[in-house]
């Protein structure tokens, strides 16, 4: 007989008996029932805890189990049925949740005894979906709270009593993982089912699904805002009231998608300056979020395409940021994955006659639902359409997986501002799909000594006031003869990889070695000798002063060279670290022209 196998079915049902343990918890206690019965007056959950409450907690468990149960077998039986036409993919997926579950109506409910004749074979004619039939003409014509019969119109709340309680539970513990994790189970059991048919989703079934996810969040929501209006501000998601099956596979687990958008949205502020980029993101997010509410109200999708130009010079945090989208694409839905692949030329190009296509497929196809980087993409359109150059045969395979897989593939191409608008320039295709751009800005000095410092910070390294001094010369030094080839953090880094180096044959020779010694970089370790053309032993900071505007009053006051990085405190009392990249520039003596005027004009970016 076959069974409609996958890790997601499994996994639902494994998220709905540990969820069905910690809703039971949460009731189980008088004083808690009638806070749960009180929390959702006005909807069926209510009466259903007044005829079901038991103070065993064993019965209790299994009342929470069949409410839960009732939810998803009507969701599976009314998805397969709703196009009266049950095929081989909707009877094998029924029958797999049914043998999963039905047994629990058996033994709990005492009824459903033909379901059992038939699974144990008592018939003489076994169906080759033994019990399916028997099980679902009970269910629907079973009138109790656990059956589809009393509550089957999806318009009634009845048909969430188990989302319901969750709710309720959500609300009086203050944590919405209940209702998170009842949200996902139910999603991904319809999703799995009528997403996976191998012939596609029928108009009525992508009707069906979209319906009956705003029903059940009208329903639940209708617990969560408690008569108020308003969701509770500290109804916050957490994880620790939920007893995790230790069978669960977290791999394989449904996506967490407001964990996931959180996540991103920290690492990008996390990241060290790009507020236009952080500006553009928020953006995005503004956007996905609204198409997501339109979603869920059955509303059609603006269809605007999400696929990015980024430009910049190198070590800008291009790809920092492509990885950054990926997850916030996922997390609201527009890509099954967070997944980037990264790419360029030589990963799409090949040398001979047909093997470019292929192997361009190749690379797109390992980035399906998810984020494909192409770096540097303006080279695929400079071979000039000589006949020993593929690149436009890339770009032709590109642009038409791009239509082809548009709900399942994100591109962003990047690469130098103006080789990547004549890049756009040179075919039609790529200025229609590419519709949206980020511009990433170079570094300013401050910005660049806020890198180093972070690099030094995160490996347990310290800088010495002169240090400091050093490395803000230094990167003032490289900002003011910038190119298109400047390259920013990669330039911060590598002065970070040298001074380690310059640091470790420093101390190596040492016959005592102390913590102090093995973490802190003095300024001889700043290797200047990374620009050829800067020699910085003309230059005199024995009698530079440093500038810092205090962030609790805001007074501007000034202090020696020595007082850089360490902690001062203000006369309001604030304490704070004193900044060491705003010099008056009038007292370092011996600086190069090009340099002052770069302090002059970037040094308090």
């Amino acid at each position: 007989m076959p069974r409609y196998n996958s890790t997601p079915l499994r996994n639902a049902i494994a998220t709905l008996e540990s969820l069905s343990y910690a809703v039971r918890d949460g009731i189980a206690l008088r004083e808690n029932y009638r806070k749960v019965q009180s929390l959702a007056q006005g909807t069926a959950v209510e009466q259903f805890l007044e005829e079901h409450w038991e103070p065993d907690a064993e019965e209790m468990y299994r009342i929470v189990k069949l409410a839960i149960d009732g939810d998803f077998l009507r969701c599976a039986i009314k998805a397969a049925n709703d196009d009266n036409e049950a095929d081989e993919h909707d009877l094998q997926y029924q029958y797999s949740v049914i043998c999963e579950l039905g047994y629990d109506y058996v033994k709990w409910l005492g009824g459903y005894v033909e379901f059992k004749d038939a699974q144990q074979g008592y018939k003489k004619t076994t169906p080759q979906y033994p019990g399916l039939l028997e099980f679902t003409q009970e269910f629907l014509r079973d009138k109790s709270w656990f059956g589809g019969g009393k509550f089957y119109k999806i318009e009634e709340d009845g048909f969430y009593i188990g989302g319901l309680l969750c709710a309720a539970v959500a609300l009086m513990l203050k944590n919405r993982v209940f209702v998170t994790r009842y949200e996902q189970m139910m999603d991904l059991l319809l999703e799995e089912m009528l997403e996976s048919k191998p012939q596609g989703l029928k108009v009525k079934e992508r009707h069906f699904l979209r319906r009956i996810k705003i029903e059940r969040k009208r329903a639940i929501d209708a617990v969560l805002k408690n008569g108020n209006g308003q969701t509770p501000r500290e109804l916050q998601e957490t994880n620790e009231n939920i007893r995790e099956n230790p069978q669960t596979n977290e791999s394989d687990s449904p996506p967490l998608s407001d964990p996931m958008i959180q996540q991103a949205t920290a690492e990008l502020e996390s990241l060290i300056g790009l507020d236009g980029v952080k500006n553009e993101v928020k953006k995005l997010i503004d956007f996905l979020k609204v198409q997501k509410m339109r979603r869920q109200y059955g509303l059609k999708e603006s269809g605007q395409s999400l696929h990015y130009v980024f430009t910049g010079n190198p070590g800008t945090g291009k790809t920092t940021v492509a990885r950054i989208l990926g997850k916030i694409f996922h997390g609201f839905g527009a890509l099954k994955t967070p997944n980037l692949i990264e790419s360029d030329r030589s990963g799409l190009i090949a040398g001979y006659v047909g093997q470019t296509a292929i192997k361009t497929d190749e690379v797109i196809e390992k980035s399906l639902d998810g984020v494909l980087f192409i770096d540097e993409a303006y080279t695929l359109s400079r071979g000039g359409g000589g006949t020993g150059d593929y690149g436009q045969e890339a770009i032709d395979t590109l642009l038409k997986r791009m239509e082809d897989n548009r709900d399942r593939l994100i591109v962003v191409v990047a690469g130098y501002p103006e080789p990547m608008r004549e890049f756009l320039r040179s075919n039609p295709g790529l200025q229609s799909r590419f519709t949206r751009f980020i511009e990433f800005e170079d570094y300013s000095v401050r910005e660049m000594c806020l890198i180093f410092e972070k690099f030094c910070n995160d490996n347990e390294y310290h800088l010495t006031p002169l240090a400091r001094v050093n490395a803000f010369l230094l990167f003032a030094a490289a900002r003011s003869r910038r190119d298109e080839t400047f390259g920013n953090a990669r330039f911060v880094r590598n002065v970070y990889e040298m001074a380690v180096s310059k640091h470790s044959s420093r101390i190596a020779q040492l016959t005592e070695m102390t913590r102090e010694t093995l973490s802190q970089l003095v300024g001889t370790d700043i290797p200047h000798e990374i620009l050829s053309w800067y020699d910085p032993s003309g230059v005199d900071v024995s009698t530079s002063r440093w500038q810092f505007k205090c962030p609790g009053c805001g007074v501007i006051s000034f202090g020696k060279a020595k007082l850089l990085g360490k902690t001062v405190q203000c006369k309001c009392g604030r304490r704070f670290a004193f900044p060491w990249w705003f010099p008056v520039i009038d007292s370092i003596r011996g600086l190069p022209p090009e340099i002052v005027e770069e302090c002059r004009n970037r040094a308090t970016d």
